[in-house]
C-alpha cells in the first residue's frame, strides 16, 4: 500500500476535515471499513471524486492488489488468479505550484481545488515505494557542529596571527622612531 510519484509537480488528493487536500506522501493503508486511507486517517481520493465523490475501498476477499504506473488500481476476483479492474487513484497537477499551502501532515491546500482534474495518463505511480527526504537530519547537524568548530578555530588561529603580525610592526615602528 505504499506509493510514490515519480515526476515533481504531481500530487495524490485526500479527502480531509478541512476540504480536499494534496499529498505526496503516498504511505497508504486502510481502515475498518476496507477504504483507502492516508496514516493521519485521511481518505484518498479516486479519479471520480470531484463528479461523483467516489471513493478507494477493498473487500475482505481483496488481498492481491496492483497499481499501475497511472493509478489504477487492480484486485484478485474471489476464488480466481485473475486481476480485476477497480478504482483509479486521483493524481493532480495544479496549473499554478506557487498556490500550494503548506498545511503539514504532508499536505498542501489549493485554492482551486474545484479546477483540478485527475491526470489521465500520468506514467508516474510507483508501487512499493515511498517519497523521503534524501537528507539524514543527525548527519548534517553534527556535520555543521563540526564545521561550525572548525571556523572557530581558524578565526582564532588567524587572530594570534594577525595580533603577532600587529605587535612586530608596532614594535619595529617603535624602534626606528
Amino acid at each position: 500500500m505504499d506509493f510514490a510519484l515519480s515526476r515533481e509537480g504531481l500530487f495524490f488528493a485526500v479527502k480531509t476535515p478541512q476540504g480536499v487536500r494534496l499529498t505526496r506522501d503516498g504511505s497508504f493503508t486502510t481502515n475498518d471499513e476496507g477504504k483507502l486511507i492516508t496514516k493521519q486517517g485521511y481518505e484518498v481520493l479516486s479519479e471520480d471524486y470531484m463528479s461523483g465523490g467516489g471513493s478507494i475501498s477493498f473487500n475482505t476477499q481483496d488481498n492481491v492488489i496492483e497499481v499501475d504506473k497511472n493509478g489504477q488500481i487492480y484486485t484478485n476476483l474471489p476464488g480466481t488468479l485473475t486481476m480485476g479492474t477497480g478504482s483509479k487513484l486521483f493524481i493532480a497537477q495544479p496549473d499554478n505550484m506557487k498556490e500550494l499551502k503548506k498545511e503539514g501532515d504532508n499536505l498542501y491546500a489549493y485554492e482551486d481545488i474545484e479546477q483540478l482534474q485527475n491526470i489521465e495518463q500520468s506514467g508516474a505511480v510507483i508501487q512499493g515505494f515511498v517519497e523521503k527526504s534524501n537528507v539524514n537530519a543527525v548527519k548534517m547537524m553534527t556535520q555543521m557542529i563540526e564545521t561550525n568548530r572548525l571556523v572557530g578555530m581558524y578565526q582564532k588561529a588567524m587572530a594570534v596571527q594577525m595580533d603577532d603580525m600587529n605587535n612586530d610592526a608596532i614594535n619595529k615602528i617603535a624602534k626606528k622612531a
